[in-house]
């Protein structure tokens, strides 16, 4: 600071100023012309216009008006400042730190331990605001007691909806808020929310309700709560809205852990039942009981088994860049199955092993082996299955271009009369290729390859063939500044395996669309035409125009986009109207506390996404909106 002047003072730090004025009566001096103060070892700053300190050949005592301290990463304002060697009092204060911000009418900072106490704080992070009665602060969060929280834009107190606790902590840097014996409050009704209640800031960004409506190709439009799981526990349930979907309706609870599993489903079909349980017996060996039952009241599927077994090993992952495991599996079971009138029961036994392995190449890229073999065989009757089988994948990637080549055999002899759900190991030869090119990059490109080289049982003469035979490519072609202009893009898929290869089931079409879209979630255009290829059935087999268009009625919060997809090519070539294609709506209901979002929308393809959630706009803190 030009013209400035520095002092120490003993057992109480360094002091740069302007001007200074002694009172040696009342062993005092006063430092005046922009002051800033430095103790703790230079680890708390404390700046003003004006610093006082008393006692200066004692026990020194430092008081200031509207000073500015700087300790562990955080800013403090007080109207009031009294501190000394080890401690800061601050009267009337606010603190501003990493997405925290607060006013209180005391702060008091302890300069050993590095931490602050504050007392009346009202506080905001960037989803919620608080109100704490008392709270102690470090660099790494906040602890309090006696809160009342809510996501309102307003006083937590007056919300209408809010968590009021007997303890609060706030992380700083991990976003995380923890209320202790909390109650939520909505209006008169208040509802306990147990012991501990934990809120990640990633979860109030966007909470889903967990029921969701699908299109399923196979049962038509199903109302479905979406599969939860809380430690080993899972389930699930689904409504078909159509009336000749079967089953009409299907639930699923499932648990699973080293010590077995249960799994029951229940439909309008019938009920199946797997349940599972393993004592472990040492040295890798375990006695385990299988048993599973389907189908209507009859059952119409049952198995069980009681399996001795021996397994050791572990398993590669698919992405490991180098490594080898082995797994070994071996065990004697009696087993029982039913399918219909079919029935069979007998003891057996199996042994099986894999090895996977993982090399790296170089610059050509990494080669990934599995080996796998193994024997099964009944007594009643006599039946036996072997089966052995490698599986080479080769990916790399050069810049921006990966490449993965896959070929997986598995050759058996034998038969078992047991089916899949107990034994039965199925022969398996399949070729694939996936190319892939551009990244992040504004063209991008892809080209997928799958060839079954098993029988076709409907013609054995010929294989199975080639499934999939497909290329891509999307490419940005106006790409402006994200708050200003159209985005432009354009993608195309081309489909030749009923060219290549055809037969019954087998397609081939070129698919291209355009798509525009305006900033800020303005209006979105596309158009879409795809073309059939199949051999006798070639041209033009839909031109889809789609558009979607925010509609806002800002005094009450609400947003609504509508979207429509038709396909104009029937009237185009006066065959009547255009055909629906697509639909939707999405809903934006802008509150107090957050953003409520409904949306629905089948897309051209057949495909159906839907949407029920709350979301809390995630925003920078600050001290204004405390003060209003």
């Amino acid at each position: 600071m030009a013209g400035s002047s520095e002092l120490t003072v003993a057992d109480l730090g360094r002091v740069v100023f302007r001007e200074l004025a002694t009172d040696r009566t009342a062993d005092a001096v006063r430092f005046e012309g922009g002051v800033c103060l430095e103790i703790a070892g230079e680890r708390v700053t404390i700046t003003a216009d004006a610093i006082v300190v008393e006692r200066l050949t004692t026990d020194p005592l430092v008081r200031a008006g509207g000073a500015v301290v700087i300790a562990e990463g955080w800013r403090f304002d007080a109207e009031e400042l009294v501190a000394d060697a080890r401690s800061v009092r601050l009267h009337t204060a606010t603190l501003v730190g990493e997405d925290f911000v607060a006013l209180a009418s005391e702060l008091v900072l302890d300069l050993d331990a590095g931490t602050a106490w504050g007392r009346d704080l009202v506080a905001a992070t960037p989803w919620a605001r608080l109100d704490i009665r008392e709270a102690t602060l470090d660099a790494d969060e906040v602890v309090g007691v006696g809160v009342v929280l809510s996501t309102c834009d307003c006083p937590p107190s007056e919300a209408a909806v809010r968590v009021e606790g007997e303890g609060v902590r706030v992380g700083i840097h991990d976003g995380v808020v923890v209320v202790e014996a909390g109650t939520l409050v909505a209006g008169a009704v208040r509802v306990p929310l147990g012991s501990r209640l934990e809120v990640d800031v990633a979860d109030v960004e966007g909470l889903r309700s967990p029921l969701a409506l699908v299109l399923d190709e196979r049962r038509g439009w199903l109302l479905t709560l979406v599969e939860r799981r809380q430690e080993e526990i899972r389930w699930s349930a689904d409504l078909a809205l159509e009336a000749d979907a079967a089953p009409r309706w299907r639930m699923l609870v499932a648990g699973d852990d080293e010590r077995g599993g249960l799994d029951v489903v229940l439909s309008a079909s019938g009920v199946a039942v797997r349940t599972s349980a393993a004592l472990p017996l040492g040295g890798a060996w375990s006695l385990r009981l299988e048993q599973r039952v389907a189908g209507g009241t009859a059952f119409g599927v049952q198995n069980a088994s009681l399996a001795l077994r021996h397994g050791v090993g572990r398993a590669l992952t698919s992405v490991a860049p180098a490594g080898n495991a082995t797994l070994f599996d071996v065990g004697i079971a009696l087993s029982a199955e039913r399918r219909g009138a079919a029935e069979v029961a007998s003891p057996r036994a199996w042994a099986s092993a894999r090895w996977d392995t993982a090399t790296r190449t170089g610059s050509l890229g990494t080669l990934r082996v599995r080996f796998e073999g193994g024997v099964t065989g009944a007594v009643t009757p006599a039946l036996g299955q072997t089966w052995w089988g490698v599986t080479p994948r080769w990916d790399v990637r050069v810049g921006s271009l990966e490449l993965s080549l896959m070929h997986a055999y598995r050759g058996v002899t034998g038969s078992t009369p047991f089916s899949d759900d107990v034994d039965r190991v199925d022969p398996r030869q399949l070729s694939t290729l996936a190319v892939r090119t551009g990244g992040a990059a504004p063209v991008r490109a892809a080209v997928d390859l799958r060839y079954d080289w098993r029988d076709d049982p409907t013609r054995s003469d010929r294989a199975i063939g080639l499934e999939r035979a497909r290329a891509t490519v999307s490419a940005v072609v106006i790409d402006p500044p994200s708050d200003a202009g159209v985005r432009v893009s354009a993608r195309g898929t081309v489909e030749l395996s009923g060219v290549l290869d055809p037969r019954q089931g087998r397609d081939a079409f070129a698919r291209f669309g355009v798509d525009a879209t305006w900033p800020d979630a303005a209006p979105e255009l596309a158009l879409e035409a795809t073309v059939g290829l199949v051999p006798g059935s070639v041209g033009l087999r839909d031109l889809t125009l789609a558009a979607g268009t925010p509609l806002r009625w800002e005094a009450h919060g609400v947003t609504l986009r509508p979207y429509l997809a038709l396909d104009v090519w029937p009237s185009l070539r006066g065959d009547g109207w255009p055909a629906l294609r697509g639909h939707g709506v999405a809903l934006a209901w802008e509150t107090a506390y957050g953003v409520v979002d409904a949306a629905y929308r089948s897309q051209p393809d057949g495909s159906a996404t839907s949407s029920v959630g709350f979301r809390v706009p995630v925003r920078t803190p600050s001290l204004d909106d405390l003060r209003r």
